[in-house]
């Protein structure tokens, strides 16, 4: 075999090992491994309380909630500004149950009863009817959700869980403010 013949075997070898590289890698990037990565960059990223599913927090949904005068939103202002702030946001009463009722549907369907003349008052009623029979076990699990909501949408890192030896999720929680995510794109 001449030299030129060992080249040519060499460099089909070599291209042969790295297509089965990138297959493997492909293959094992097209796994979805369990953790708060696979969660943060989930498709839905809802959280299911009692049978409802409380959707994302979007910027405009601050809008909706300053449109009803709620707490949140002036907590929220408060907060950009720096300032300590007097509103209270309680998991109980009108409050709960128009967060609830506004994170619970799409936001064109809000925007849409919001944009009525009587749009306060009917997406009161509304979410009174739906939410306020309810026991407040279930509204504190609607104020957790509302509020995970909300900070998941104000930060920039992803929130890590360690397992703890047995399996169950520890119950120290790390948010590596140290590791933001990155814009790509």
């Amino acid at each position: 075999m001449n030299q030129n013949d060992q080249l040519k075997a060499a460099s089909e070898a070599a291209v042969l090992r790295i297509v089965e590289q990138d297959a493997a890698g492909k293959e094992a990037a097209a796994a979805i491994l369990p953790g708060p990565l696979k969660q943060a960059f989930a498709l839905n990223q809802s959280i299911n309380v009692g049978g409802w599913n409380v959707r994302p927090f979007y910027d405009i949904d601050f809008e909706f909630l300053a449109t009803l005068e709620h707490p949140l939103s002036q907590m929220y202002r408060d907060a950009l500004r720096g300032d300590d702030t007097k509103a209270t946001f309680l998991p109980s009463g009108p409050t709960i149950w128009q967060a609830a009722w506004i994170l619970t549907r799409d936001v064109d369907t809000v925007e849409m009863l919001l944009s009525q003349s009587n749009g306060k008052e009917q997406l009161a009623k509304a979410a009174r009817s739906e939410f306020g029979r309810l026991p407040p076990r279930i509204l504190g699990e609607f104020f957790k959700a509302v509020m995970k909501q909300v900070e998941l949408s104000s930060s920039t890192t992803v929130e890590y869980e360690a397992a703890a030896a047995d399996g169950e999720a520890a119950k120290a929680k790390t948010n590596p403010s140290s590791q933001p995510l990155q814009r790509t794109g």
